[in-house]
C-alpha cells in the first residue's frame, strides 16, 4: 500500500510538471500571436507594365513590310491567310 502511495505521488508530481510546462508553452505561443497580429503585412507596390515605344522602321524595312502583305492574302470565305503564288 506504501508503495502504491508512493507511485501515485509521484505520478501527481510529474502531470503536475507538465501541466506547468503547457501553460508556459501556451503563454509563449499567445506572445508570439500578439506581436504577429501587431505587424499587419505590408501591401506590395505591383510594378505597371512599361509601354514600349515602337522603334521606328527604316525605309527599306517599311518597303518589305509593304511587299510582305502584299504576298499574303486573306480567304474572305474561310478567313485563313494564304499566300500568293
Amino acid at each position: 500500500m506504501k508503495q502504491l502511495k508512493k507511485d501515485l505521488r509521484a505520478v501527481a508530481r510529474d502531470l503536475k510538471g507538465l501541466t506547468q510546462k503547457a501553460e508556459k508553452m501556451i503563454k509563449g505561443l499567445e506572445k508570439l500571436e500578439k506581436v504577429q497580429a501587431a505587424k499587419k503585412p505590408k501591401a506590395k507596390a505591383t510594378k505597371k507594365a512599361v509601354a514600349k515605344k515602337p522603334a521606328k522602321l527604316s525605309a527599306s524595312e517599311t518597303v518589305l513590310a509593304i511587299i510582305n502583305v502584299l504576298y499574303t492574302v486573306l480567304d474572305t470565305v474561310t478567313g485563313e491567310i494564304q499566300e500568293r503564288n
